[in-house]
């Protein structure tokens, strides 16, 4: 078996910031050869209260939506009010040098946002009054493009063409609107600009401006709207087919799936089977179970994300005796549901996620493993911009286990394999360069072996390293506590320890520290189990050599 390291949860094309090909070239330079992208799917379909046409009867520059506020800034020098169901903008800069100013179009959580492979046209009625030096700009801005991972921009133009200086930056002639309504098909024009990234772009937002020395001008906009005519399967289905020409440039294979966003605790889903769930279908009403049901009739496995980011805390100070119980307390609950049928959980948060540190998300993994629920550990870095959590901050990934002597591309179900025998581990990519490895007997990592009763004596357990820093902190944890805390010297490592099975369910796991204290291993355990008192029939894909059927 060889592990490979993999991003396992970033967000690319449907929202603000990343790319798919920004993510492929960060995969790239740390040596990836597998991405996993899961986008929200709640963004991949047109939602239940979009923000994605502005209502100019309301007489006012941004108001307040079911789906939250939307409307117009102004940027630069200028003025604007409402008239006559529309918005005028004025601009007149006095001389010197080259001004702007306009509006742009925002929206609360920028939720007005959609990706070009979903064929956008963006409907303006807008007029035009120039004199001068002045033109005018719609300035659609992008995703961010490697390598220096600045915002793309493309610029619609109506007046004499300038100087673009800009990195990632296109100027096109602005058509002539039919109907007095300018319809930028935006997917066709920025599709064929491959220095933008073409189809793998978010629409971010749009900025009508006027740039003038010692001119100026002003526009009256009286329609502005963004239609898509792809969501759901049909979309990502056109997402898959764009990552994979972008990875096959890089020699990076996407795995693009979905985080199911909108029935309950975020999911993401590890199978390219499983259907984007077609929230409009059912009316915008699903459950967190028939989301689930959903995800199983397809054949798919599931992760339980980021535990405790959730309303129960989200607008809570907790006290460290308050995060302590609420450790316990989502402990027992995840037990009595079995993790919901979770074959995976987001634990390896480096940095820790809101008011709860890395040792809060080991702490309540070790509980549910005590408990008998044994659920894959991974790590991942929750991105969504290509700039973040790669090479520092929360950029942990996870390392799966698959065949070495498969040629690549490895398909994807011998990974699904080892992420539901728990063949994984996680960590900081950018120090952890070298193999590890932790068994014992003929186990993996993520194994179970199976205690007959009676038969209560220690069990032996090997973890080695090929070449930690010297400095480096080595722990092994046996039901949840540092039982072996090592300073490592240099060259190859090699810890042996031994662990009697106390307990109905055992497990001892490893965590590798650098000498900064920056946690960047974390093993899955391996578990003993007591079978006389263990209620149920232990998982077979966690059992190896003589314990496996």
């Amino acid at each position: 078996m060889k592990y490979y390291p993999m991003q396992m949860h970033l967000h690319t094309c449907h929202q603000p910031g990343g790319s798919m090909e920004g993510h492929i070239y960060n995969a790239k330079r740390l040596g990836m050869e597998y991405i996993r992208f899961t986008d929200h799917d709640t963004r991949i379909g047109p939602k239940n209260h979009p923000l994605s046409r502005f209502d100019f009867s309301k007489g006012e520059l941004s108001y307040k939506e079911v789906g939250g506020r939307l409307g117009f800034q102004t940027v630069g020098d200028g003025n604007a009010f409402c008239e006559d169901n529309s918005i005028r903008y004025t601009f007149a800069p006095e001389g010197g040098e080259r001004r702007e100013g306009g509006l742009y179009y925002f929206s609360d959580g920028n939720s007005h946002t959609v990706s070009l492979i979903g064929d956008i046209t963006l409907c303006l009625d807008v007029s035009f009054r120039l004199y001068g030096d002045a033109r005018a700009v719609i300035d659609i801005r992008l995703s961010q493009r490697p390598p220096d991972h600045s915002a793309a921009h493309f610029r619609y133009v109506l007046g004499a063409p300038g100087e673009c200086s800009e990195p990632h930056t296109v100027e096109y002639k602005l058509p002539e609107p039919v109907d007095g309504v300018y319809r930028l098909h935006l997917s066709e024009d920025i599709g064929k600009c491959r220095e933008l990234g073409g189809l793998d772009n978010v629409f971010d937002t749009a900025t009508i401006l006027i740039e003038a020395n010692d001119g100026g001008g002003e526009f009256v906009l009286r329609e502005f709207e963004i239609k898509r005519k792809y969501g759901y399967d049909e979309l990502i289905k056109r997402q898959r087919i764009v990552a994979d020409e972008i990875g096959a440039r890089y020699g990076v294979k996407p795995f693009v799936t979905t985080e199911i966003s909108g029935a309950g605790q975020h999911k993401n889903v590890f199978s390219t089977a499983v259907p984007v769930i077609d929230y409009a279908e059912r009316g915008f009403q699903i459950t967190e179970m028939e989301a689930i049901a959903h995800v199983k009739r397809h054949g798919g496995i599931f992760a339980y994300n980021h535990p405790f980011e959730n309303n129960k805390y989200k607008k809570l100070t907790l006290t460290d005796e308050e995060i302590k119980r609420a450790v316990e307390d989502d402990a027992a609950s995840l037990i009595a549901s079995r993790a919901l049928g979770a074959s995976m959980m987001e634990v390896a948060f480096i940095e820790g996620r809101g008011q709860f540190g890395l040792r809060e998300y080991l702490r309540l993994w070790d509980l549910m493993g005590l408990g008998g629920v044994f659920i894959t550990g991974y790590g991942d870095s929750d991105s969504h911009k290509n700039h973040l959590s790669w090479f520092e901050g929360q950029n942990a990934c996870s390392w799966i286990a698959a065949d070495e002597n498969i040629p690549f591309p490895i398909a994807e179900e011998h990974f699904i394999a080892s992420m539901k025998a728990g063949r994984v581990y996680a960590g900081d990519p950018v120090y952890l360069t070298y193999p590890i490895s932790f068994f014992s007997g003929s186990t993996e990592m993520g194994g179970i072996i199976p205690v007959p009763d009676g038969d209560y004596d220690e069990r032996r357990f090997t973890f080695t390293a090929s070449a930690p820093e010297p400095g480096s902190e080595i722990r092994a944890v046996v039901d949840g506590m540092t039982v072996i805390s090592e300073i490592v010297e240099g060259g190859e490592y090699r810890l042996e320890f031994s662990v009697k099975p106390e307990r109905c369910v055992s497990l001892a796991r490893i965590e590798l520290y650098n000498p900064r204290g920056r946690c960047i291993l974390i093993t899955n355990p391996i578990y003993l189990v007591r079978t006389a008192e263990y209620p149920l029939e232990l998982p077979g894909e966690r059992l190896y050599g003589e314990f496996r059927k």
